[in-house]
């Protein structure tokens, strides 16, 4: 008995030591911030330089090296620190690293001011910079829960940092008041660096719709009224959509449906007429709201409404909240006895690049994660995943996702046409019927893609020489990527065709033309491949210009679009010629 007792007294001494040595490290840090200072030192954010005391206030150099840490971890790589002659009054690394990316400044005088203690509309006003680091271009909405008594007390020069940072729930006041010049300590510090980093970095479920169906036709309805008075094309719109959508669910008509979905699909990708395709796939959605089909299209129709807001200024985070719902609908739809089916794949990819541009990292995780789960060989859930590591600056994850596996349907047919027979695939690909795609177009227009595409490879680093070092370097190792994989294939096509030679140099029982064939037939096998690791990477490219267009070559987006789409030239005209064609041939059918 007596020996039990004992073993149980150093049992609880030992757990009490336990749970004390588990946050010793982490010196006279308040009870209210343990839990999640627990978390930032499990992730690797709190520099062992502050663990000693928690709660005095932290200095500009602390804050900076805390700042570094979640960049270096989010977006996997070593950032690159500023000359050592940038300061007279410092020469930390950590700093001169948050200087080069513009996460701090120095005070005048060629001075940091390392020991200098901040406050927390300076902590918000860096922390903003870190954002913009990670992700230039982040777009956020306004909002009335920013807004604080002591509004008045924060610095003009704060405020748009302050309403961020609170926005996003990384700094919260507390009974009403944000206390601008409050100091703040460095455990309040870390924990804001801990919310950053679990904003782009946790995981998590993705979270399924709860909204029915009825709960959708009302969404409809309401942007269907949105729209309705400004259709740009009416007496065309009120050709196709004639009759008066009944948004109670009464008036449906599937088949009807199913015949205007190819029109919706092709008014949001071929047209700029934002009130004429909302209201289109509105009203189409009341032919049969239980079709994953036609709630994908309103979806898509609300989000790119959107879109086109963005440019006016008027766009507003409800709608894009609005489409979400809509696309969560759908994949439900789409799903059977609740699993995922292959039309769920496109429904997550538009979900996934819907969240990730509205900053909503976890979750845009979490759609394409379950798109690729479902099939790794989805180019869109490839596509969205390298996305979404880019989206955090992370190069090294990005590239695991583009080496051109996943090829879509029509580089699937290239390779069959080309192991059939020895002729060109661009004069046999019209043989197949469009109407055995989802998106007919589409088919046709990849097919003249892969004709333009080198020029468009070309012209593209011509204009990243325009902007910034960051996206030349991204530039330069996506071009370097898709060069090293097209000389990979070309080397093991060497190899095949050099060993076919040995195989077929005596074979006298072939003649030239069937050995002629047996030769087309390995270079058609390499072709699709090639075209689809040079596509990967055009994606890639087009996204990075996009962003930089949008930071420094606005001003030059005529005669960008022109040199990269060939507008100006016959070769534009042709394509559209063929497109134009091609709808009528679908009109006629």
């Amino acid at each position: 008995m007596r020996k039990a007792v004992i073993v149980l007294l150093l049992i609880c001494v030992l757990l009490s030591q336990l749970g004390t040595s588990a946050f010793a490290a982490l010196g006279k840090a308040s009870e209210w911030a343990v839990p999640e200072l627990t978390e930032a030192e499990a992730f690797g954010l709190i520099p062992n330089s502050i663990k000693g005391d928690m709660s005095v206030p932290i200095t500009r150099k602390e804050f900076a090296e805390v700042c570094i840490r979640v960049y270096e971890l989010t977006t996997n790589m070593t950032a690159q620190a500023a000359p050592n002659t940038t300061f007279t009054d410092t020469k930390d690394v950590n700093v001169l690293k948050a200087f080069n990316l513009g996460i701090v400044t120095g005070i005048g005088e060629g001075k940091f001011g390392p020991d200098l203690t901040t406050n927390r509309e300076q902590i918000a006003t860096m922390l903003n910079r870190l954002l913009n680091a990670l992700t230039p271009g982040m777009h956020t909405f306004s909002s009335e829960n920013t807004s604080y008594m002591d509004d008045d007390q924060i610095s003009s020069w704060a405020k748009e940092s302050v309403d961020r940072a609170s926005q996003l729930q990384f700094i919260t006041g507390w009974n009403s008041q944000f206390d601008p010049k409050g100091l703040c300590t460095r455990e309040m510090a870390v924990i804001i660096a801990k919310r950053v980093y679990g904003f782009y970095n946790g995981q998590e479920a993705l979270n399924k719709g709860t909204l029915n169906k009825m709960a959708i036709l009302e969404i409809a309805e309401r942007y269907y009224q949105k729209t309705i008075d400004g259709v740009e094309e009416k007496a065309e719109f009120s050709r196709v959509i004639n009759f008066t959508p009944d948004f109670s669910g009464g008036g449906t008509d599937p088949k009807k449906a199913e015949n205007l979905s190819i029109d919706a699909a092709s008014l949001i990708a071929f047209t700029d007429a934002k009130n004429m395709y909302t209201a289109f796939a509105a009203a189409v959605f009341t032919l049969d709201p239980d079709s994953a089909v036609t709630a994908n299209n309103l979806a898509a129709a609300i989000a790119s409404y959107n879109d086109r807001l963005l440019e006016s200024g008027d766009a507003a985070e409800e709608i894009y909240q609005d489409a979400a719902s809509v696309w969560l609908y759908s994949l439900e739809q789409s799903e059977k006895e609740g699993e995922l089916t292959s039309e769920s794949l496109s429904i997550l990819v538009s979900l996934g690049n819907l969240y990730l541009d509205t900053n909503q990292f976890k979750q845009a995780f979490a759609a394409f994660s379950e798109a690729y789960q479902f099939d790794k060989n989805y180019s869109g859930a490839r596509i969205g995943l390298m996305n979404y590591y880019l989206a955090k600056g992370d190069l090294e994850n990005a590239l695991k996702y583009a080496d051109g596996q996943g090829s879509s349907v029509f580089a699937q047919k290239l390779a069959d046409i080309g192991s059939a027979s020895p002729v060109l695939p661009e004069n046999e690909i019209y043989k197949y019927n469009p109407y055995e795609y989802s998106n007919y177009l589409d088919f046709f227009v990849q097919r003249l893609n892969v004709s333009a595409l080198q020029k468009k490879m070309q012209v593209l680093p011509i204009y990243s020489m325009k902007v910034n070092n960051r996206i030349q370097a991204e530039m330069n190792m996506q071009i370097a990527a898709v060069a090293k994989k097209v000389e990979e294939l070309n080397a093991t096509e060497a190899d095949e065709l050099e060993a076919l030679q040995d195989l077929l140099k005596n074979n006298e029982q072939m003649t030239e033309l069937e050995k002629a064939r047996r030769y087309h037939q390995v270079h058609e096998s390499y072709r699709p491949q090639k075209n689809n690791a040079k596509s990967v990477a055009f994606n890639q490219l087009t996204m990075l210009t996009t962003e930089a267009y949008l930071k420094q070559i606005k001003p030059n987006a005529e005669k960008v679009y022109n040199d990269c789409m060939g507008k100006n030239d016959e070769s534009f005209h042709k394509r559209f010629d063929i497109r134009r064609q091609l709808y009528l041939y679908s009109e006629d059918r």
